[in-house]
């Protein structure tokens, strides 16, 4: 029954659940599958502190942007900070300046940004603002206050350091 996908007890999942991953594996289900299997790899620590997503996401930038730098692209928005990392590595892999090549900025604004070589441009998120809504609102509905439905809007704020230049004409 095992080889099978079974379990012990004899459940089986359904085929189709079974079958996406068995076909794509992890990565079928998500960053999180891939970056809990990363964290199990030989040579990677157990965790988040040794590796593990973080890893990942480095890899997942660099393979990514050495993708984009062989279009010849000249600058690149990174969804984290860390997928920026990536990319800077990338770039210089391939024999270029970040930023005098090409332009990388990242999100998140993460611990240390400032400290890498080049310092890295990122979007700062308002996040005590969105966790004080977030408690807010919590708390309203817990007190069974009538909650808007409408979406709350936060202004992120561009943090500008050397990963940028200007756009070369």
């Amino acid at each position: 029954m095992r080889r099978r996908g079974g379990r012990r007890d004899g459940h089986r999942p359904p085929a189709r659940a079974r079958s996406r991953a068995a076909r794509h594996g992890p990565r079928a289900q998500g960053p999180h599958a891939v970056a809990a299997q990363a964290r199990h790899l030989p040579g990677r620590g157990r965790g988040h502190g040794a590796g593990g997503a973080h890893h990942v996401l480095l890899e997942g930038g660099h393979a990514a942007a050495a993708r984009l730098v062989k279009r010849g692209v000249t600058g690149v928005i990174c969804a984290s900070d860390l997928l920026a990392l990536g990319t800077v590595r990338a770039a210089r892999r391939a024999g270029l300046a970040v930023p005098a090549d090409i332009s990388v900025i990242g999100y998140d604004d993460s611990a240390l940004m400032n400290c890498t070589e080049p310092p890295l441009t990122t979007v700062r998120q308002p996040i005590d603002a969105m966790g004080r809504a977030a408690v807010d609102l919590l708390v309203a509905q817990i007190d069974k206050a009538v909650v808007p439905a409408d979406e709350l809007l936060f202004e992120p704020e561009l943090v500008v350091r050397a990963s940028t230049t200007r756009a070369r004409p």
